[in-house]
């Protein structure tokens, strides 16, 4: 069961309001929980965006453009503490303008966040979804799904650990690039994706992890192995099958963000 992330919520609003003179955009729950994978020791990971005030912005000094706050877990060992997987709760939030420019570049994480149900909304999120099937960006998808997998099966896989957990993380980005890639949506969840892909493989990845034997090392790697291969083989083949137009030009969303900026003008 999630923890209650209602008061990490309110402070990590106040911190925004009265630290960072700003205002929450949206807020999500991401990780395990938008991934479909949750177990008993999963934290809550809280994404989203977040709105300088406008007079902040333009005086001297340089605003932060990314905001992270986080809770320990109080039972947190020392070697959880050096693998970093001690966080009950933990937030990253960027700022409008920053988020606006990496869902532009087709930044896959950006845009799950933004597509995601809500924990906190307003008007402003509503638009920034719009603009997302504007500038859906096919090349920067593919190329942010398949750098995550690629990433993550070089870091984990290859580093040795041979986790259920790692395996999931691999094939999550593999699966979902694909699926962006041939229907123009983005589905994070693994569980609804391998509804499309029916990979029985994907089936026992998922409930090791819930049954907290998600950090175990796999037996019968080669079957893992293979499924990686044959969907790295796949997401390169439906990228090259699906011809890319070329970007829109920003303009849109350049008049959409000064318009954002004049009316949050103290």
């Amino acid at each position: 069961m999630m923890v209650d992330y209602m008061p990490f919520m309110n402070e990590l609003r106040h911190k925004i309001n009265n630290q960072c003179h700003g205002k929450i955009i949206y807020a999500c729950i991401s990780g395990s929980d938008m991934y479909g994978f949750r177990s008993a020791d999963s934290d809550v990971d809280v994404r989203g965006c977040w709105q300088i005030s406008t007079n902040k912005l333009l005086g001297l000094g340089s605003p932060r453009e990314t905001i992270e706050m986080k809770t320990l877990k109080e039972d947190a060992s020392m070697e959880e503490i050096h693998d970093r997987d001690v966080f009950e709760a933990d937030a990253v939030m960027h700022e409008l303008g920053k988020e606006l420019g990496l869902m532009i570049k087709g930044n896959c994480n950006i845009i799950e966040h933004i597509m995601a149900e809500p924990i906190e909304t307003s008007p402003e999120h509503k638009e920034l979804r719009d603009l997302v099937d504007m500038y859906w960006n096919a090349k920067g998808i593919y190329n942010s799904y398949r750098g995550m997998a690629y990433q993550n099966y070089n870091k984990f896989i290859l580093g040795g650990k041979h986790s259920a957990k790692k395996y999931l993380y691999v094939l999550r980005g593999l699966l979902a690039g694909t699926y962006a890639l041939t229907e123009r949506v983005v589905e994070p969840n693994l569980v609804k994706l391998n509804e499309f892909f029916e990979e029985p493989v994907v089936d026992e990845l998922l409930d090791l992890k819930r049954r907290g034997l998600e950090k175990d090392p796999v037996k019968h790697m080669d079957k893992y192995d293979q499924l990686c291969d044959k969907y790295f083989k796949t997401i390169d083949k439906t990228f090259m099958d699906n011809p890319c137009p070329d970007p829109p030009s920003t303009d849109d969303a350049s008049e959409w963000l000064k318009q954002i900026r004049i009316d949050y003008l103290d």
